[in-house]
């Protein structure tokens, strides 16, 4: 089986999507405690 390799562009893409939708997980739990208060 080959494992796909990825050039670097394509690496900083799945890692900026990645954080991205971490930090808006993030943001949506905040928005979500300070709505509870």
């Amino acid at each position: 089986m080959e494992e796909k390799q990825y050039t670097l562009e394509e690496s900083i893409e799945l890692i900026t999507r990645g954080a991205s939708e971490i930090i808006g997980l993030e943001e949506i739990k905040e928005k979500l405690k300070s709505g509870k208060n």
